[in-house]
């Protein structure tokens, strides 16, 4: 039985090995695609496809005079570039064309980033021919739903670990540990991604990444803490069974000596006929030695 118990012990261990794990690199991509994390790194991305293929560039240096013509009476200025459109505060158009097509880069990551798609994520990223689905607020939420459900399934293995291990104080320890070693990858996952990944693909793949160390620096405090704790426990059950071990070593002599003590009369309880006639019995006993030694 402990054999069997120890075996699915270490087969649930690696399972809860890999969820944490998992886990990790799905907390990951939806902290790295929250909105503020994930603007300043699109805005260069943009920038190409704002002026390869919108021609936005090329629009507002050619349509500038008109911008400033037209703000003369109002507020803002909208106009539309392909699919996308352009509002653009006259305060903004006052400052020069090279500040027009900043905040109308900045603008187009905001309506990227919160575009609504019809579909699921992973037929999204199939049918659109841009991958800034896999940037989108979309992302985000697709894996911060995945991490969810991972997090359920981790909860059920620690419940399931805990209740194989024999040793309790042992629990926490291996927990801690666990959490430790999956966290470790995301030290420096964007170096190892450099290594293993081509040129091309790195421009992108940066972003989902962007708080990998975030996730390492929470999941190792906290797997540090949960080690501490089951080492504290360990040397608390420790001191617990030696001062259990001394007690009953201490309560062994106790029964001891009182046993030694049980034969001898004890003076407080005697009267003083019974007193007098044992100091009589003692001195006649002397005496009888004495005679007998002559």
């Amino acid at each position: 039985m402990g054999f069997i118990r120890s075996i699915l012990l270490i087969g649930v261990s690696i399972l809860l090995f890999l969820s944490l794990f998992i886990g990790n690199i799905f907390l990951t991509l939806s902290w790295s695609l929250e909105y503020e994390t994930v603007k300043p790194q699109m805005i260069s991305l943009v920038e190409d496809l704002a002026n390869n293929e919108l021609g936005l560039f090329e629009s507002v240096n050619k349509n500038f005079y008109l911008m400033t013509t037209y703000c003369q009476n109002n507020s803002e200025y909208v106009f539309a570039q392909e699919d996308y459109t352009f509002v653009i505060p006259c305060e903004k158009i006052s400052l020069g064309p090279e500040e027009v097509i900043k905040y109308g880069v900045t603008n187009l990551v905001t309506q990227i980033y919160y575009q609504e798609y019809d579909c699921n994520f992973w037929d999204c990223v199939k049918l659109t021919d841009k991958p800034f689905v896999l940037v989108s607020e979309k992302a985000k939420d697709y894996w911060k739903s995945k991490f969810y459900f991972v997090l359920m399934i981790t909860i059920g293995l620690i419940i399931l670990s805990f209740l194989l291990t024999e040793q309790k104080s042992n629990f926490t320890i291996i927990l801690g540990g666990l959490i430790i070693f999956s966290s470790l990858p995301f030290m420096k996952i964007n170096s190892l991604l450099t290594l293993i990944s081509p040129e091309s693909i790195m421009n992108f793949l940066p972003i989902f990444f962007i708080r990998s160390y975030n996730v390492f620096l929470i999941m190792f405090i906290i797997g540090l803490g949960i080690l501490i704790l089951g080492i504290g426990l360990k040397f608390v059950s420790i001191g617990l069974n030696l001062t259990n071990f001394f007690s009953k070593i201490q309560e062994t002599d106790s029964t001891s000596l009182k046993k030694g003590d049980s034969d001898i009369p004890k003076v407080e309880n005697m009267t003083k006929e019974e007193i007098t006639k044992i100091i009589k019995e003692e001195v006649n006993n002397t005496k009888t030695k004495k005679k007998s030694k002559k």
